[in-house]
């Protein structure tokens, strides 16, 4: 993995990708469980919602909003591939079809999700209603 590509990734991408960390998001229109790699609507009901797109959800959940080299950065740390404003426009192009609603939002250069995103560590913290980070 070339070291230069980790310099300015954030604390919080390092842990994403050295422990594969496990939280659940909720946002109005859908519910995002990392450890079970899931996306449920807001009737929980499972969406189909995989690969790269997913990825780009986990992502932007996390992060909140991100540029393309953000994206690039976390899709392939060690730099072998380049991810264009295309692939990800079809990522976010997907991930607004399959959840049914605009969440995910380009705009002025920066990918973002729509709405608010409350964290949890556990569905045991979700169903308490008490977030731990928003």
């Amino acid at each position: 993995m070339d070291k230069s590509k980790l310099s300015h990734l954030s604390i919080f991408e390092l842990f994403l990708i050295v422990f594969d960390y496990t939280m659940i998001y909720k946002h109005p229109y859908f519910k995002l469980d990392t450890e079970s790699k899931k996306v449920f609507d807001e009737n929980d009901k499972e969406l189909a919602l995989t690969g790269n797109a997913y990825r780009l959800l986990v992502f932007l959940c996390g992060k909140n909003n991100a540029t393309l080299t953000d994206i690039n950065d976390y899709f392939d740390p060690a730099g072998a591939k380049d991810y264009t404003e295309n692939h990800v426009r079809q990522y976010r192009y997907k991930i607004n079809s399959i959840i049914g609603h605009s969440i995910a939002a380009y705009k002025n250069n920066i990918y973002s999700i729509n709405g608010t995103i409350s964290k949890y560590e556990s569905n045991a913290d979700l169903e308490s209603t008490a977030p731990k980070t928003q």
